[in-house]
């Protein structure tokens, strides 16, 4: 199963697009709470904050790997590492 994540940015037609998405059988439809705008003035803790940039590091980190530009450890690897520990 492959995910899609769409940001709509027209908020008048998101009901549209569900009910068009929803035709199909092979498609799941799972929600989401809107993301804060950038105009937002709500607060995040450290630890948000921490996680919010260990995400967007870690997605750039994959962007390399997808351009061939860093070559990243295998998760077969990474187990068996961890269970030679």
């Amino acid at each position: 199963m492959q995910q899609i994540l769409l940001n709509v940015k027209d908020q008048s037609k998101v009901n549209f697009l569900l009910e068009l998405l929803r035709g199909y059988d092979f498609v799941e439809i799972l929600t989401a709470a809107p993301a804060p705008s950038k105009n937002s003035k709500a607060k995040r803790t450290k630890a948000q904050l921490k996680f919010s940039e260990g995400l967007r590091e870690a997605f750039q980190e994959v962007e390399l790997h997808l351009q061939g530009k860093k070559t990243m450890t295998k998760a077969e690897d990474l187990i068996q590492e961890l269970q030679n520990l």
